[in-house]
């Protein structure tokens, strides 16, 4: 089974019609028909049968048809993709983000960068993540930059600080907390909690640090997430401060605790070389995040 045996199936399997289908190809129908006969060979069933001058699916080939349609599609958007990607005329970036920044802070730093520069044709792949998704994209070169939390033993990983953020105390509406103007790690640690997935154990640490013990009832990958099972009064959280997931049905909480607050980093690869574009949209945003640089 090959490539060329799956495209000639899902065109003929959405013409139902061998000479059209042929066309588009652009060969000959015999040479179609021993492609499809080839593949109903390799399965031992057959894909088509014969209407008068147009053919059917069989049952066999209506199952086939609903899994290889999605598949090519896939297979075309990869194609597009990396035809894109190679295009010189093109500024192409590869970007692998946490999810907390995909939302608002890199759209933003993208648009205000291709205002400066005057950007005509570009290309910007962003692949969401954890952090230590980012950090893998990063390394085997998926991505040329990532941007994410931080993550100790990763010695061939550069990180360099872009953003600060205080991190918020989430609580149902109607929550005991939720009537007060501000919170503390201690008090959100005596109710059930809901954590991220995220293998940093960012948060855990911070309530170790303080000597405090959870209660983690369920965990979730993505902030928006975390919210809306918050809103649904499965337990707390804390995350970084977004007015956004207010919408899911939560309050938000300011702490007072001086050390509840989480950094967002820029890597790259120590191994890697590089392009230009990635080069230069680097510095543009470590110019932009130079005053919070200088404060960490």
């Amino acid at each position: 089974m090959n490539l060329n045996q799956l495209r000639a199936f899902a065109h003929l399997s959405h013409t139902l019609h061998y000479q059209r289908t042929a066309e588009e190809l652009g060969v000959s129908q015999p040479s179609l028909s021993r492609t499809i006969r080839a593949l109903e060979d390799e399965l031992s069933v057959p894909l088509f049968e014969r209407r008068g001058r147009n053919v059917v699916l069989t049952k066999y080939g209506s199952v086939f048809a609903r899994h290889i349609t999605q598949a090519m599609r896939e297979v075309e958007t990869g194609e597009r993709c990396v035809r894109e990607l190679a295009d010189p005329s093109r500024m192409n970036i590869m970007i692998s983000v946490s999810y907390y920044l995909s939302v608002g802070y890199l759209p933003a730093l993208t648009r205000r960068y291709l205002d400066r520069h005057a950007v005509e044709r570009y290309f910007f792949q962003f692949s969401q993540g954890n952090t230590p998704q980012v950090l893998e994209e990063v390394r085997g070169g998926v991505s040329e930059i990532g941007f994410c939390a931080y993550l100790e033993d990763q010695a061939d990983i550069q990180f360099q600080p872009i953003l600060r953020r205080p991190l918020c105390a989430v609580v149902p509406l109607g929550h005991p907390l939720a009537q007060k103007a501000s919170t503390t790690l201690a008090e959100v640690s005596r109710y059930p909690m809901i954590l991220s997935t995220d293998k940093t154990h960012f948060t855990e640490d911070l309530f170790r640090g303080k000597g405090l013990s959870l209660n983690v009832v369920l965990r979730m990958g993505e902030d928006y997430a975390i919210a809306n099972l918050v809103g649904q009064r499965f337990g707390v959280s804390v995350l970084p401060q977004n007015e956004q997931l207010a919408a899911c049905g939560v309050r938000l909480l300011p702490l007072e605790d001086r050390e509840a607050f989480r950094t967002f980093y820029l890597v790259t690869s120590r191994n890697r070389v590089l392009s230009p574009q990635a080069e230069a949209f680097c510095s543009f945003a470590l110019e932009e995040s130079g005053k919070v640089a200088e404060a960490l």
